[in-house]
C-alpha cells in the first residue's frame, strides 16, 4: 500500500560529510521533496534496488570512494535503476572534475559553494524530465518513408494501443491520438480530423514517435484506421499527381495568359502576387501560412487555369543571345587581342601588391573600351576578384589606375596594360535594382563578359543567386562565367544543404563521392562533384561555363581572363 510520501518526489543525498547531508536535507525538504540520505556507494546501490528515487545528489567525498565510483557502478549496471539521474557536487574550481563527471554519465554538476536557487532550478528540471520519461514511455520511435506510414497506423490499431502518435516532416508537425486502437483526434499545423491524416500520409517521410499513455475525456472523432486510410488514399494519390508536375521545387512563375479574376479569395491573390514577383514554388509553400497540401493544389490550379505559367530558366536561349549580342560589338575585335597578349606575357613570379604601386589618373574616355563586370551574392568576394584583376593590370603596366565608386559595394576602374591595351572593370553590389542595371548596361557600355561569384551552394544562397542572375540576364545577353570560389588552396570547401532537414553543411570538394551523415538528422550524405552540383543548384545550361578558382590567386584569375577573351573572339568569328 502506498503511503502519502510515495506520491512525493524522492531525492537521495549521499555524502561522507554529515553536515553536508543534513544541510541538503533541510534545503530540499523545505521545497517539498522527500529526502533520504546515505554515506557510501555500497549503501546507495542497496537502497536503489528497494526504493524508487527521482534524483541522486552526490557529494564528491563518500565513505568508500567518490561520486566517480558511484557513476561507474550505476552506469555499468543493467538493472532498472541504472538510468537514475545523478547530480554531482564537487570541490574543483577548474573544469577537469566537471568534464570527467559528465563523461562518466552525470546529468548535472555544480561546484561549491553551491548557489541555492540555481541548484534547486536544475534539480527540478532533471526531476520533471525523469518523470516525463517514466510516465510517458516512448514505445515506438523511427523514421519511415511515405509508403510505410500506413503500416504504423495499422500496427497501433491491431495492438489496440492508447496514447499519442507524434509525427514530423522537416518543419511540419502533427499529432494523432489513439484510444484502444481507434483514432479519436488528429491535428497538424493547419488542419484537423481526417484532413490531418491525409496531410501526414502525403508527407515524403515522417519521424514517428508513439507515447503510450492514458487518454481521458470525450472526443468528436471516432475512426477505425482501416476505413480512415481508405478514405484518404484517393486524396493522397491526387496530390501526388499534382506534385509530380513540380519535381523541381525551385521553379518560378510569371503571369499567365489569363488575368486573375477580381473576385478571387485573399489567399489566391497573395499566391498569385508573390508568384508573379519571382517567388519560387518552395518559397511560396514556406511563406504562406496555410496547409501545404492545399497550397500546392491551389498553385497548380492557378497554373491549369492560365493565371500562372512556369518561367524560363535564366539562361534559356543562351547561345542564341550571345551570337546576337556580340554581332553588335565589333569593337571587341580591336581591344581584346592586345589585352590577351598583355596578360599572357606578364611575369607572375614577383607580383606586387596594389598598395606598393603608384596611382595614375587613367583615361576618362571609356566609351569604346570593353567592360568586365564582377557580380555575386557576397560583397567581400566580389572585391577580392576585383582587386586581383586590378593587380594583374597594374603589375603589367607598373602602376595602378584610380578606383571610383558611385554607391556602397560598387567600384569601377580602367585597367591599362603594358602595351596600352585597356579594359573597364566594374564590380556590382550584391543587391541591385533595375534603374541601376539600366545604367550599367547602357547602349554604349560594351560589356564583354560577366564574372559571377556564387559564395555557397546551399538552398537559400542558390535561390538568391538565381534571382540576381535573372536580373542580370534581363539586361545582358553576352557571356557569363560562374565562379565557385576556392578560398583556401589546401582545403577546398563548399557549403551545401542536407536534402532532408536543410541543415547547412560544409564539405570538402576534393572528397566528392565520399559518404557521411548529417549531424542533425543523421541522413546519409554523398559529397557531390562540385561543378555538377553548382550547375544543378544554379539551374545552369551545359553551355554556361562554371569554373572553380581562388579569387585572390593572380595566375588563376589570369587564366580565367584569357579563357573568357578567347572564347568571345572565337564566338564572334
Amino acid at each position: 500500500m502506498k503511503t502519502n510520501n510515495d506520491s512525493i518526489d524522492r531525492i537521495l543525498v549521499i555524502a561522507a560529510d554529515n553536515d553536508f547531508r543534513n544541510g541538503m536535507r533541510q534545503m530540499l525538504e523545505k521545497e517539498g521533496y522527500t529526502v533520504l540520505t546515505r554515506q557510501s556507494v555500497e549503501r546507495t546501490m542497496q537502497l536503489l534496488e528497494l526504493s524508487e528515487i527521482y534524483l541522486v545528489v552526490s557529494d564528491y567525498e563518500l565513505e568508500d570512494g567518490s561520486f566517480f565510483n558511484l557513476l561507474e557502478n550505476l552506469r555499468k549496471s543493467d538493472t532498472f535503476y541504472s538510468e537514475t539521474p545523478v547530480y554531482c557536487i564537487g570541490n574543483d574550481t577548474g573544469n577537469d572534475e566537471c568534464i570527467k563527471a559528465f563523461e562518466m554519465g552525470a546529468d548535472d554538476y555544480s561546484s561549491k559553494p553551491l548557489n541555492k536557487k540555481v541548484f534547486l532550478a536544475r534539480a527540478k528540471r532533471i526531476i520533471e524530465a525523469w518523470k516525463r520519461l517514466k510516465y510517458n514511455p516512448v514505445t515506438l520511435e523511427l523514421r519511415i518513408d511515405q509508403g510505410e506510414i500506413p503500416g504504423v497506423f495499422h500496427f497501433l490499431e491491431a495492438e489496440a494501443k492508447t496514447g499519442y502518435l507524434k509525427a514530423s516532416c522537416r518543419k511540419d508537425q502533427g499529432e494523432v491520438t489513439f484510444k484502444m486502437g481507434r483514432i479519436v483526434k488528429a491535428e497538424t499545423d493547419y488542419c484537423a480530423a481526417q484532413d490531418a491524416l491525409t496531410e501526414i500520409l502525403s508527407w515524403p517521410f515522417a519521424h514517428i514517435k508513439f507515447i503510450e499513455d492514458a487518454v481521458e475525456g470525450d472526443f468528436d472523432l471516432d475512426l477505425t484506421v482501416s476505413s480512415a486510410l481508405m478514405d484518404c488514399v484517393l486524396e493522397v494519390d491526387q496530390f501526388k499527381e499534382r506534385l509530380a508536375k513540380y519535381p523541381d521545387m525551385e521553379v518560378s512563375f510569371v503571369q499567365g495568359s489569363n488575368p486573375l479574376p477580381k473576385n478571387s479569395n485573399r489567399v489566391a491573390k497573395k499566391v498569385h502576387r508573390m508568384a508573379c514577383s519571382g517567388s519560387t514554388f518552395d518559397e511560396l509553400i514556406n511563406s504562406i501560412k496555410i496547409n501545404k497540401r492545399h497550397l500546392i493544389t491551389l498553385i497548380d490550379q492557378l497554373a491549369e487555369m492560365g493565371h500562372l505559367q512556369k518561367a524560363e530558366l535564366p539562361f534559356a536561349h543562351y547561345l542564341e543571345g550571345q551570337k546576337k549580342y556580340y554581332a553588335q560589338l565589333p569593337i571587341l575585335h580591336k581591344n581584346i587581342p592586345p589585352a590577351i597578349t598583355a596578360i599572357e606575357t606578364m611575369n607572375y613570379t614577383d607580383v606586387k601588391e596594389l598598395e606598393t604601386l603608384t596611382i595614375i589618373p587613367g583615361s576618362n574616355d571609356s566609351s569604346d573600351t570593353p567592360k568586365i563586370i564582377i557580380a555575386g551574392d557576397n560583397a567581400e568576394l566580389n572585391n577580392s576578384l576585383f582587386s586581383t584583376i586590378h593587380k594583374i593590370a597594374a603589375n603589367s603596366r607598373g602602376n595602378k589606375s584610380a578606383v571610383k565608386s558611385s554607391r556602397s559595394n560598387e567600384a569601377h576602374t580602367i585597367l591599362e596594360f603594358a602595351n596600352y591595351a585597356s579594359l573597364v572593370l566594374q564590380k556590382l553590389p550584391p543587391k541591385v535594382d533595375p534603374h541601376f542595371l539600366k545604367g550599367v548596361f547602357s547602349q554604349d557600355s560594351n560589356v564583354s563578359c560577366i564574372f559571377y561569384i556564387a559564395s555557397a551552394l546551399d538552398r537559400d544562397t542558390s535561390r538568391t543567386n538565381r534571382k540576381l542572375l535573372k536580373q542580370l540576364r534581363d539586361f545582358y545577353k553576352g557571356s557569363f562565367y560562374i565562379i565557385i570560389p576556392k578560398l583556401n588552396n589546401d582545403e577546398s570547401e563548399m557549403m551545401i544543404d542536407c536534402q532532408f532537414c536543410y541543415h547547412k553543411l560544409s564539405v570538402d570538394i576534393d572528397l566528392s563521392g565520399s559518404i557521411g551523415n548529417c549531424p542533425i538528422c543523421n541522413t546519409e550524405i554523398t559529397i557531390p562533384e562540385c561543378l555538377e552540383y553548382s550547375a544543378d543548384s544554379l539551374k545552369l545550361l551545359p553551355e554556361v561555363p562554371c569554373v572553380f578558382i581562388n579569387p585572390v590567386d593572380p595566375k588563376e584569375c589570369r587564366d580565367l581572363l584569357s579563357l573568357s577573351f578567347k572564347s568571345i573572339l572565337e564566338g564572334m568569328v
